[in-house]
């Protein structure tokens, strides 16, 4: 679903097509933020076979490139809205065109990435499964690709973000921060941040490159967690 499309108004900006990706492991926490939203939300149910947070935004971004839309919105069953519901956070988005990411003073738990990011980075790591560090990495590529331009906007909207540890302590998620770290620090020099340019260290290494499964780098991951990979996007 995206946004419903109305005419504007006279010096109103049109409002943008959008998605907004849930994924979640704790079903109340689920209930919880959808009965504050008022936006338009496509779930991503890890509740029984655990595809990860990484690949839920990477389902996010490639349902928005393939039909068209605009922004895809990162959302986290964290966050709890105020009486708009998310939809300040929408027209947010459409007084800010130019912007790359538009993030809220939830920062991770609830941004939107213009598809121009994907055009020019391509999608998350999914070596950095189920969640953890794909943020960091991502981030790091936006910064390269766009280094010159308006790329990370702040809004302040009605929104909080409760704490995301009882749901991760219920779902029995434990990812393996150690090997996630080392992958990092092999792909960028530094943990966080990083010191090159380009992938490995290798200028022949376009920012959307990551190691495959299979591939000697590569970290393991269940076939859920293969879903760029998978689709050969």
């Amino acid at each position: 679903m995206t946004t419903t499309k109305k005419k504007p108004k006279a010096n109103e900006p049109a409002p943008p097509s959008y998605l907004a990706v849930l994924p979640f492991m704790h079903r109340p926490y689920f209930d919880a933020c959808m009965a504050t939203s008022k936006i338009n939300v496509r779930p991503v149910d890890n509740t029984v076979t655990n595809a990860g947070c990484t690949v839920a935004w990477n389902m996010g971004l490639k349902w928005a490139m393939d039909e068209g839309i605009d922004w895809c919105i990162w959302m986290s069953a964290a966050v709890r809205f105020g009486e708009r519901g998310g939809l300040d956070f929408i027209e947010a988005l459409a007084a800010n065109p130019h912007a790359h990411v538009v993030e809220s003073q939830a920062r991770g738990h609830f941004l939107a990435v213009h598809r121009r990011v994907t055009e020019r980075i391509g999608y998350c790591d999914e070596n950095f499964w189920p969640s953890y560090y794909q943020d960091t990495d991502w981030a790091r590529r936006v910064w390269l690709a766009f280094p010159d331009e308006i790329v990370w906007k702040r809004v302040e909207i009605g929104i909080r973000s409760e704490s995301l540890a009882h749901g991760i302590q219920i779902a029995g998620l434990r990812p393996d921060l150690v090997s996630m770290e080392a992958y990092y620090r092999a792909k960028w020099g530094t943990c966080p941040g990083g010191m090159w340019a380009h992938p490995f260290n290798d200028p022949s290494l376009p920012l959307s490159w990551w190691a495959p499964p299979g591939h000697h780098l590569a970290l393991p991951r269940p076939r859920a967690g293969q879903f760029i990979a998978v689709e050969g996007a």
